[in-house]
């Protein structure tokens, strides 16, 4: 009885540092995140990128399952920008100190998309609300 004690602490030890491991506390994280996910985008590994977005977004996880094979499809379409070159971040938008959406740029050889990551502070740690790339680029011209 006392080892199946000890080792429910240890599980739920292990899971409440697993957990703590995948929250973003401070706005170095959502940097670290963002890159980390834009990195491995460009790497062409689009199924891990979109997996990130499960460990630290509220978005459903059949939404994000559906998501991962729809930007499969699609990039597989984007034959004609040319190879993927780099990304760059552009900007933030901010609202107080609990919203923030931030851009990044997927440059490709003749053309780029945009991508934007919507963050929601709940005065403990920082979510993924909204995630969203597309050749739209009016956003980012005004």
């Amino acid at each position: 009885m006392r080892k199946l004690l000890l080792t429910t602490s240890a599980i739920l030890f292990s899971q409440f540092i697993l957990s703590q491991a995948n929250t973003i506390k401070d706005k170095q994280g959502i940097i670290k995140v963002c890159d980390q996910f834009m990195q491995t985008f460009k790497e062409r590994k689009f199924y891990d990128a979109v997996q990130l977005l499960k460990v630290y977004s509220v978005i459903d996880s059949d939404v994000i399952d559906t998501l991962s094979s729809t930007v499969e499809k699609q990039m597989g379409r984007t034959g004609a920008y040319g190879k993927i070159l780099s990304y760059d971040f552009l900007f933030d938008k901010t609202i107080k100190d609990y919203l923030i959406k931030k851009f990044y740029a997927l440059r490709f050889e003749k053309y780029m998309l945009k991508f934007s990551f919507t963050f929601y502070f709940n005065d403990n740690e920082w979510k993924i609300t909204h995630f969203n790339f597309d050749e739209e680029l009016d956003e980012l011209l005004k």
